[in-house]
């Protein structure tokens, strides 16, 4: 009994081990496929315009801070009118301090993804100068427009999962 017992716990780690594996090696393929991504977004818009995007991905942080504060404060208004005045009123040593805090090595949109630092590295050196699509102003405005519309639903939803998150 005790021979064969820990002989079929022995045996039982193979699995496991294996799984572990898996998961790394998926993980590994997760991770390279976002490189890849980024590349062909790169070669479609541009680099400095995936570089922006970045950044907006990983401001994440200060999203939610100022989601936070203006549901605690209890801000009448729209939040987005109130986020891009807080944007627009930072100054730049201050935006530059968060931009290299949000892309400390460590930092991840998630664990599927490449650490951020990382991700800016790849879109430097592979530099793509001019975007091979674009959007006209017309078409951007039409898109804008077009979301507008959303917003209050959109910033409703959002206060209600940072309240509904709180308790």
């Amino acid at each position: 009994m005790f021979l064969s017992k820990n002989v079929l716990k022995l045996l039982s780690y193979i699995p496991l081990y294996m799984a572990v594996g898996f998961i790394h090696l998926y993980y590994y393929e997760s991770q390279r496929a976002e490189y890849l991504a980024d590349a062909l977004s790169a070669e479609m818009s541009g680099t400095e315009a995936m570089m922006r995007l970045n950044d907006k991905l990983y401001g994440e942080v200060t999203f939610r801070m100022a989601l936070q504060r203006h549901v605690l404060s209890g801000q009448q208004g729209s939040f987005f009118d109130a986020h891009n005045a807080i944007a627009q009123a930072m100054p730049e040593r201050e935006r530059e301090r968060i931009h290299r805090a949000e892309l400390l090595e460590g930092s991840r949109l998630d664990y599927t993804h490449p650490p951020g630092a990382y991700r800016m590295q790849f879109l430097r050196r592979h530099y793509q100068p001019s975007a091979q699509i674009g959007i006209t102003d017309e078409r951007s405005d039409r898109i804008e427009a077009e979301l507008k519309k959303a917003e209050p639903w959109i910033e409703a939803r959002m206060i209600q999962d940072f309240r509904a998150s709180l308790y």
